[in-house]
């Protein structure tokens, strides 16, 4: 079986039953077959589900509740988020912040991203936007950290708006 003209795959995992433990594996495994890289956004606490992919995007109080480790600075979040990464066979971490911006945890290298909100009015759809401009980004051939810079600046546009809203990229060259 083959993914046909991918260039990324995300698994938005919205905990309904949808993405069982066995499909969750079976397309990690079939993306990294062919050098697809897998972005999840899991729900959960129990992240070796998603064993395998690329990326995986969990927020403050998700890392939290699946590492069972503190998240109250830069350092206890790189640390839980490394603990995860090692323990369920992930490549990589973004924890996201809300208005505290973005952590990215890679094998060998911890970065933080702050963000530009100056309010936040409605975290509706952030997590989605950060998920879909990460992917737009690496199927455009960006490295992950330039898609994560993106990512959260569409993301600090879309909370600064009520309700579900999207990031155009008209505000996001201002």
């Amino acid at each position: 079986k083959a993914i046909p003209n991918y260039k990324v795959l995300v698994l938005s995992d919205y905990g309904k039953g949808t993405l069982s433990r066995k499909t969750v594996a079976f397309f990690i495994n079939l993306a990294n077959r062919q050098n697809i890289p897998v972005i999840v956004d899991p729900k959960g606490v129990n992240y070796s589900a998603y064993a395998g992919a690329y990326l995986i995007t969990p927020n403050l109080v998700e890392l939290g509740l699946a590492s069972s480790l503190p998240t109250d600075s830069d350092e206890a979040i790189a640390a839980a988020a490394e603990h995860l990464r090692k323990t369920c066979q992930l490549e990589n971490i973004l924890v996201t912040r809300s208005s505290r911006g973005m952590t990215l945890v890679e094998p060998d290298r911890v970065s933080h991203f702050d963000t530009n909100v100056k309010e936040v009015f409605d975290v509706s759809g952030a997590g989605d936007t950060v998920v879909s401009f990460l992917a737009a980004g690496l199927a455009s051939s960006l490295k992950i950290e330039e898609s994560v810079k993106i990512a959260n600046i569409a993301a600090g546009i879309v909370v600064n708006k009520t309700g579900t809203s999207v990031a155009h990229l008209s505000e996001m060259l201002i």
